[in-house]
């Protein structure tokens, strides 16, 4: 069951209202000087830590999922005392200039209708800027009354809210439990597998998002250069099922020196950085400095944007020293190839275009996706593939556009077409339209959907085809936003791709290496009590709070099941 849709409106349209409206913080530097003011700083500390965390134990994530009865009725009445405090909190001169209101929490009705009228493209998630004529109108304490008392009453409610909802959903996302888990995706024909599936499809996403936000602060770290040639890099595509981040970035003053580069999160008490202080400057020294051949540069990313560099393991070493010279267009057809390379089995195929699903999950709206994808100039080595990309000051302030990202995902199709076919998609003239349109992308659009509608006569594998179909109607879809397309992308594309690659291996047992707690090397640090599943493959999962990037902690060592080409299963079925 669902809660009831229209609370749930009502709540994610108003509440980050009421936290924009929050007392301010006391001042930590100048001691209280009484014990009335004390007492009231005491109280506003609590208020805000309580309704900051309205929108966390409630979240738009935990909303979507289906609830048992007896949890529903919880979560209903807890929703509906929570919206009934904080349309208490609205003045009650608002409601005056609004006709045909619901009698149940009327006062939230009108400052939800205020807040579209005001920003329209606020919608109803209510999480984006909040007009400052809305703030006028939500009052925490009234004229006269005792601040601290009141702020103490309404924290206390709070409190409640969050402490039900918690219990609540904690049960059904397992995020509150005692020792981490291991979350395996094997056969969803059972019940029980549906639903461990339907819990780890919201985390999965979440932790895209979190990614995502983590190649944005690496995109601006990039972009801070005291060089005048801006940095270029080429991009791991690995489909990020491990909480890190690769690139080969060039050297500073150097058009043909290259530096491996691995980005993970830090914070300020990360014992194996080798600085005590986090730095905000540009990483040009720490690159341009003398180092060992095929040596890996790791440098731990702050949530505030500052980085730091980490001590490497001397037996840790870079796979690749530069970027990779073969493209995947001369995997994908042999026979254009200069020089003889080994043909892409099927297995390899479906490995590579998973990991292209995943880091498009991950990657769509960082500056680190860039230009859209194309096997022509796509770098790809030893089953690992890289993408260029080039960062210069404008990239980080550039937002990608909807046309953008959908863009990215329609070149995706066409990518999973020729590793799928091993075709190219040729645009021919019934593909052009009319020369007013001025998307360039409705021609390929055009030549995909004839190439797909031709094959469907045709004895092929269905579920290609079927994914290819998805690319095409992300594509079409209109006023998606980033998150409405990523979670498109995972539904869609990502999953059907993922579970397609892993049938068509042969079952085995997961391995799992359990965390070391004796070993002090960050690299085998990520995953346990703060892990979610990352695209890609299954880790640990508890506390919800993303991967391993800005905003989580991991510590302990997971091995990702599907394998990748590296790491092969013991035997591969004849196809």
């Amino acid at each position: 069951m669902r809660l009831h849709q229209r609370n749930v409106d009502l709540f994610f349209a108003t509440a980050p209202s009421f936290v924009a409206s929050l007392p301010p913080a006391p001042d930590r530097d100048n001691a209280p000087v009484d014990d009335a003011t004390l007492a009231l700083n005491n109280s506003a500390v609590i208020l805000r830590f309580e309704i900051i965390r309205l929108l966390d134990t409630f979240s738009i994530e935990r909303a979507a999922i289906d609830l048992p009865e007896g949890d529903c009725s919880k979560a209903d009445i807890a929703l509906e005392n929570i919206l009934d405090m904080l349309d208490n909190l609205v003045d009650d001169s608002i409601s005056g200039s609004q006709q045909h209101l619901c009698k149940c929490f009327s006062k939230l009705e009108s400052l939800e209708r205020e807040i579209l009228r005001l920003n329209p493209a606020l919608g109803l998630d209510g999480l984006r800027q909040v007009p400052n004529e809305v703030l006028k109108l939500i009052s925490y304490v009234k004229p006269g009354g005792h601040a601290a008392a009141r702020y103490r009453r309404l924290a206390q409610d709070a409190k409640q809210f969050n402490h039900a909802m918690d219990r609540v959903f904690s049960r059904r996302m397992g995020i509150i439990e005692a020792e981490a888990t291991e979350v395996f995706h094997q056969d969803r024909n059972s019940k029980a597998d549906d639903l461990e599936v339907d819990k780890s499809d919201l985390e999965e996403i979440h932790a895209a998002r979190k990614l995502c936000s983590a190649a944005k602060t690496i995109a601006q770290i990039m972009t801070r250069s005291t060089c005048k040639k801006p940095h270029s890099a080429y991009i791991n595509l690995s489909g990020f099922s491990e909480a890190k981040i690769l690139t080969i970035m060039t050297v500073c003053h150097s058009g043909n020196k290259w530096r491996a580069v691995q980005w993970t999160s830090t914070n300020s008490h990360d014992a194996s950085a080798t600085t005590n202080q986090t730095l905000r400057t540009a990483i040009c020294e720490e690159i341009r400095r003398r180092h060992r051949p095929k040596s890996i540069l790791h440098i731990g990313v702050c949530q505030d944007g500052s980085w730091r560099t980490h001590n490497i393991p001397s037996n840790i070493s870079a796979t690749h020293a530069k970027p990779p010279e073969t493209n995947l267009a001369e995997l994908i057809f042999p026979e254009r190839a200069q020089e003889k390379v080994n043909k892409l089995e099927k297995s390899d195929r479906l490995s590579l275009a998973t990991r292209l699903g995943g880091s498009l999950l991950c990657l769509l709206g960082s500056p680190l996706l860039q230009n859209n994808w194309n096997s022509e100039t796509m770098r790809c080595s030893g089953g690992d593939i890289f993408v260029s990309g080039h960062f210069h000051q404008d990239v980080s302030r550039d937002p990608t556009t909807v046309a953008d990202n959908k863009s990215f995902i329609l070149h995706l199709g066409v990518l999973l077409w020729e590793l799928f076919f091993q075709q190219k998609v040729n645009i021919t003239e019934e593909d052009e339209e009319d020369e007013e349109d001025d998307d360039d992308d409705v021609p390929l659009f055009n030549a995909l959907s004839r190439e797909e509608a031709a094959w469907r006569d045709k004895f092929v594998d269905a579920a290609c085809l079927d994914i290819i179909t998805n690319c095409l109607e992300a594509w079409c879809e209109d006023e998606a936003d980033e998150e409405k397309l990523r979670a498109s992308i995972h539904g869609k594309v990502f999953r059907p791709l993922r579970e397609y690659w892993a049938s068509y291996s042969h079952p085995r047992l997961p391995i799992i290496s359990m965390p070391n707690k004796g070993s002090g090397d960050p690299f085998t640090h990520y995953g346990s009590a703060d892990m979610l599943n990352a695209p890609g493959g299954t880790v640990n999962k508890s506390t919800g709070s993303g991967i391993n990037f800005p905003g989580a902690n991991f510590y302990g060592a997971v091995t990702f099941w599907p394998p990748s080409p590296q790491n092969p299963p013991s035997e591969h079925p004849k196809k």
